[in-house]
């Protein structure tokens, strides 16, 4: 995995309502990140404590909105991405189940997108960033719903 990532899920199985994911992200100098998204989740789990607790291996649902927040924790005062950075959020198949939407996002700026329709996902997501510069931080939320 490249670059950090910090992850927590509201509701992981989105029983009757949303799943809202926040992805807390440090680039590594090469100014990437790559995460598969359930995987690393269950792996922090597991890490906190102690053991295998029953964690969804795939997003099951449909994407309703992201959002990028430069900043670590959202914080606008901290080490803000480049200009420009790009979002992917891949499936298993390696195509990016949001299309190209989140290319060039804004290094000052929270911005949101919001699909026309919602993304049907019934896979792991892996979460790639690239050209985000040498050690910045920002946060992604992924929204979910049954």
């Amino acid at each position: 995995m490249a670059g950090t990532v910090t992850l927590t899920m509201s509701n992981p199985y989105a029983q009757g309502g949303e799943n809202k994911v926040v992805a807390n992200w440090t680039a590594t100098a090469g100014a990437v990140v790559s995460v598969a998204l359930c995987t690393a989740f269950a792996a922090a789990q597991l890490s906190t404590y102690g053991f295998a607790s029953p964690q969804p291996s795939k997003f099951r649902g449909k994407l309703v909105k992201v959002e990028t927040i430069p900043g670590a924790n959202g914080d606008l005062t901290t080490t803000l991405p480049t200009a420009g950075y790009d979002i992917t959020l891949l499936d298993s198949y390696s195509q990016d189940v949001a299309g190209g939407n989140l290319a060039d996002r804004s290094g000052t700026l929270a911005e949101a997108w919001v699909p026309t329709d919602p993304i049907a996902v019934d896979d792991d997501i892996t979460l790639t960033l690239a050209n985000t510069g040498a050690s910045k931080t920002g946060r992604i939320i992924l929204h979910f719903t049954k």
